[in-house]
């Protein structure tokens, strides 16, 4: 994630404060969001820019692509 590309980014402080608080807010022991929306509309980059902000506040961070959703999570559990 450190190189995802965040330079053609258009800022979203609206959606990154949502998702800060719904972060903060949860009162599970595994915090857990989805970002959904059409292709092209910053869901990957909005993550991107939210891990790499706040990253460090995370013991563990899976990333998860809708396409390859399967194999993803395959190779979480093996890890």
């Amino acid at each position: 994630l450190e190189t995802y590309p965040l330079s053609n980014f258009l800022p979203r402080d609206e959606l990154l404060s949502r998702l800060v608080s719904q972060f903060q807010t949860s009162e599970s022991a595994v915090a857990k969001q989805v970002i959904f929306g059409h292709r092209g509309y910053g869901k990957s980059t909005l993550a991107a820019l939210y891990i790499r902000r706040f990253g460090r506040d995370y013991s563990n961070v899976f990333w998860i692509n809708a396409d390859t959703i399967n194999d993803d999570l395959l190779a979480i559990a093996n890890e």
